[in-house]
Formats: C-alpha cells, sequence, structure tokens
C-alpha cells in the first residue's frame, strides 16, 4: 500500500488514517484493497493484520509480489 515493497503493519496503519483521519492522504486504492472486493473498507486493514500476525489467509493477488491487480474494479492507483 505504502509502495515500499512490503506488506507490514504500516500499510494496515495507513489504510486506516485513509479511512478514519484524512481522507487526503496519497493512497493506491488497488493496492490498499485487499480483500480484492472493489472497496477500501475497515476489512482490508484488519484483513492484512491478520495475515499477518494470526496467518490468516493471504491478501488477493499480486500478493506477495508487487504487480498489477488482475481482477477488474474501478479502483486505480
Amino acid at each position: 500500500m505504502n509502495e515500499d515493497g512490503q506488506a507490514d503493519m504500516t500499510d494496515a496503519l495507513g489504510i486506516l488514517v485513509y479511512l478514519f483521519l484524512d481522507s487526503t492522504v496519497e493512497l493506491c486504492e488497488d493496492s490498499a484493497d485487499v480483500d480484492d472486493d472493489g472497496n477500501v473498507t475497515i476489512t482490508d486493514p484488519i484483513r492484512l493484520l491478520e495475515h499477518l500476525f494470526l496467518g490468516s489467509e493471504p491478501p488477493a493477488m499480486p500478493y506477495p509480489d508487487p504487480g498489477l491487480d488482475p481482477s477488474e474494479d474501478d479502483l486505480d492507483c
């Protein structure tokens, strides 16, 4: 999400800031859509944190590699 090439806690924090504190934060919405449902919502940082700390289902493709989202939606970077 923050384009540093790693999925970590700072990505989840960036999504939360975008959603609840400062909507002017630059955000690649497509990469922030962790569950690939076509929307950036509270479920996205939750799913990322669950994956990082509980070993749950990973984010949608192209994770874990950087790249373009293969699914079609209205989100862009």
